[in-house]
């Protein structure tokens, strides 16, 4: 299913198409037999039906009248200046409703009414606010912050943290850029998330995800998810062609394991006390 047309009932197709293109500068694709007509207006076409044509389908409908309230639908036209073309398109003959101007979020916004009394919103293209987040490669800075989030995250005992520490120390000092990358997750200049994944030797294009761990105050909030996409882009950048995740099999890891097949992960290995007795390991795969 795609949105392929939005269809504007008018009494006089011609006259609807010929308005477009003078006053907004959109251009024809057709005219038929006066009764059906479209714009050039990409894959989602603009056009129009006579008032006729949509009644012999059976459809009912108040039709649009020019100095009656407008219909319940606005026809948004995007265009890098406003000004202009709300002044073009008053001097074609559409009816002025509000001039434009500057919405909080950045957009100029203005509108006029068509010589059927459609709305037609005029506006500049919207610019996405910037992200509140990014995901970069860790420096030696972070390290502190980067210990702190992995007692937090649940994942490590206390005990465990001292390896985190010389995990981080190793990296940087020999292995960073050398088949190894560590990312974190950073919003308001504060670490959230870390992820390290690392090519596997004697495999072709196959890479592992060794951690992926969260701040404990900021679990479920969609930053395991952003952390684990940016990896996967990263390496179809690279032309990875797989990517392997190890963890454990016990009751307590299920949310974990679930969070893997969510993102369309396939466990396809089960080695029972793997890590202990009573720890065995889940050998999940996605291919890149």
């Amino acid at each position: 299913m795609k949105f392929g047309y939005t269809i504007l009932y008018v009494p006089n197709v011609e006259e609807a198409v010929s308005f477009y293109e003078t006053a907004f500068g959109l251009k024809r694709a057709f005219v038929y037999e006066s009764d059906y007509g479209e714009m050039i207006t990409g894959e989602t076409k603009l056009a129009f039906a006579s008032v006729e044509l949509a009644r012999s389908n059976g459809v009912s409908f108040h039709e649009s009248v020019l100095h009656g309230p407008a219909p319940a639908i606005e026809i948004a036209l995007v265009t890098e200046d406003v000004a202009i073309a709300f002044t073009k398109a008053v001097e074609a003959g559409a009816i002025p409703i509000a001039e434009p101007k500057q919405k909080p979020w950045g957009q100029t916004v203005g509108y006029v009414r068509d010589i059927n009394g459609f709305l037609v919103e005029l506006c500049s293209p919207l610019v996405a606010p910037p992200s509140p987040f990014s995901i970069r490669p860790i420096v030696p800075a972070d390290t502190p912050s980067l210990v702190a989030l992995s007692g937090s995250s649940g994942l490590f005992k206390p005990e465990e943290l001292g390896a985190i520490r010389e995990m981080l120390d190793d990296y940087h000092a020999t292995k960073a850029g050398n088949g190894h990358h560590i990312m974190a997750y950073e919003e308001g200049a504060k670490l959230l998330g870390v992820v390290y994944f690392t090519q596997r030797e004697f495999a072709d294009r196959v890479w592992e995800l060794l951690m992926i761990a969260v701040d404990g105050d900021h679990h479920r909030q969609g930053i395991g998810s952003q952390m684990l996409l940016a990896v996967e882009e990263s390496l179809r950048a690279m032309n990875g062609r797989l990517l392997l995740i190890e963890t454990s099999d016990k009751l307590s890891f299920e949310r974990t394991r679930q969070f893997y097949r969510k993102h369309g992960y396939s466990e396809v290995a089960h080695i029972p006390d793997y890590f202990s007795h009573g720890d065995g390991k889940a050998s999940f795969i996605k291919w890149l």
